[in-house]
């Protein structure tokens, strides 16, 4: 058997040298430069080259190291995405956004006593959508406080910790994307479970109560009934007096709701800031189906059914996300009970 070292950039300018140890053979190797730690494998002694010295096995660390290159450039790519995206959200609500601040007060109040809109004070479309502010940011939480834990209970030092996420998902039932946006972008990437024979993937941290109720399957299973809801009603489908004119009645509902998009500011931002939250709850989703061992840890090996998997429940804001925490498996680590 021969032990023959393969991390190995620099060319030979000694020649080696074979020590007996017992029925075994060492060859040792000297060079000019070394790319990290010395790692052996056993095998069979490999031909020899020019000059009798034996040739040098592939490297292995410079794959490693092109890969963690490539997955923080793309962590980089994604945080200032997310940067850019949360700056132009900020200019778009306090500058660009359609419409006046006068009614704001008021028809904040008419949808928090009436959020399905019962007694059509306001457009049944715009009632969902402000409802489904709610609902999206469940979400988050759900997703965003478990993978915070682990991350806090993988982290080697005090100094690696992420962020809390709890102030963030808090603020973000109120202020939506705003909140939301910079704990995106700060958090770091969420690497727990993502392989199985991961020195983190046996991390299961204890989970308060509170935490528990969110992960349980009742609690997305009302989520979910409560976004069909939302759906149903925008439709119309909660008057049966107007069914037999449904379609008139809804395109009454959409002309409505057109109008107060260009003249409350609030309802224009409120759907920009509702599409944003869509779009970036596919991060801290992936990352669930990785965890879950429901697709591979790393992007290049997603295949078209686990991208179009994704994309599906990205369509509908907050019905696709309620429907996946339905359907997803537990955790197979255990850290769902």
């Amino acid at each position: 058997m021969w032990v023959v070292g393969t991390v190995w950039t620099g060319r030979l300018h000694r020649s080696g040298r074979d020590a007996d140890i017992g029925s075994r053979t060492l060859r040792t190797q000297w060079g000019s430069g070394w790319t990290g730690k010395v790692k052996w494998r056993r095998g069979p002694a490999p031909p020899p080259a020019r000059g009798g010295l034996p040739r040098l096995r592939p490297t292995t660390t410079r794959m490693t190291d092109e890969r963690s290159r490539t997955s923080n450039e793309r962590t980089n790519w994604k945080r200032g995405l997310i940067w850019v995206a949360w700056a132009s959200f900020l200019v778009y609500g306090f500058v660009l956004a359609p419409g006046s601040t006068e009614g704001t007060v008021s028809l904040i109040v008419t949808l928090v006593n009436d959020p399905l809109n019962t007694h059509q004070d306001t457009s049944s479309i715009y009632a969902a959508v402000f409802s489904l502010l709610g609902v999206v940011p469940t979400v988050f939480a759900v997703l965003l406080l478990t993978q915070e834990r682990e991350q806090r209970a993988e982290a080697p030092t005090r100094s690696a910790r992420p962020l809390p996420a709890w102030p963030f998902v808090v603020a973000s039932m109120a202020a939506g994307f705003a909140a939301l946006g910079p704990y995106l972008a700060l958090r770091p990437p969420y690497l727990s479970g993502n392989t199985a024979d991961s020195a983190t993937a046996s991390v299961t941290p204890a989970y308060p109560l509170w935490l528990r109720v969110l992960q349980s399957k009742p609690f997305a299973v009302s989520l979910l009934l409560f976004s069909l809801l939302l759906y149903a009603e925008a439709c119309g489908l909660l008057r049966p007096d107007q069914w037999h004119t449904l379609r008139i009645a809804f395109e009454q509902d959409w002309h409505r709701f057109t109008d107060l998009f260009w003249s409350e500011r609030l309802v224009s931002t409120s759907c920009v800031d509702l599409l944003l939250l869509s779009v970036f709850v596919a991060d801290p989703i992936a990352q669930d189906m990785r965890r879950r061992r429901l697709a591979p840890a790393a992007w290049r090996d997603w295949a078209w059914s686990d991208y179009a998997w994704l994309i599906s429940i990205l369509l509908l804001p907050g019905l696709g996300p309620s429907l996946y925490l339905v359907s997803r498996p537990p955790h197979r680590l255990g850290s769902e009970r």
